[in-house]
């Protein structure tokens, strides 16, 4: 955070910030880029048939500074609509608690969209208490 805040003062302080180009560029967003639209879930469908999304995720483990890759691929059939993933992190003594029996859980999202409808389904849907599932401790 510090050295966001830094590098913020740094290139403020610089006259030849923001580079031509770059993210922070103002002449690089275009008011057609930045108009709001509609989109329909069906527009995502029609585009995204015969296609794939690949996702990279990629990190370093800090204990031995190891770079580490993940790499998924998904089309249109694997993207479950209208729902969300089921809470999985809970706090019991201090410590976070994630529950690996609901980590790749999907749920329905009602038309409210309330996280509340979300937390019920997942409560009625639930055969298992905390307790009795897999859990880690961070």
């Amino acid at each position: 955070e510090r050295h966001i805040a830094f590098n913020k003062v740094m290139e403020d302080a610089d006259p030849s910030y923001p580079i031509a180009g770059t993210h922070r560029d103002t002449d690089i967003l275009k008011p057609i880029l930045t108009r709001k639209f509609d989109i329909t879930k069906e527009d995502i469908q029609e585009n995204l048939r015969g296609k794939e999304i690949l996702c990279v995720v990629e990190g370093i483990e800090p204990m031995v500074s190891g770079t580490f890759q993940a790499l998924h691929s998904y089309k249109v059939e694997d993207i479950a609509f209208d729902s969300c993933f089921a809470p999985c992190v809970s706090q019991i003594k201090n410590k976070a608690v994630v529950d690996l029996d609901s980590f790749h859980q999907v749920v329905p999202v009602k038309a409210t969209g309330s996280q509340l409808s979300v937390l019920e389904t997942r409560s009625m849907s639930s055969g298992s208490t905390l307790e009795s599932t897999r859990r880690a401790l961070f």
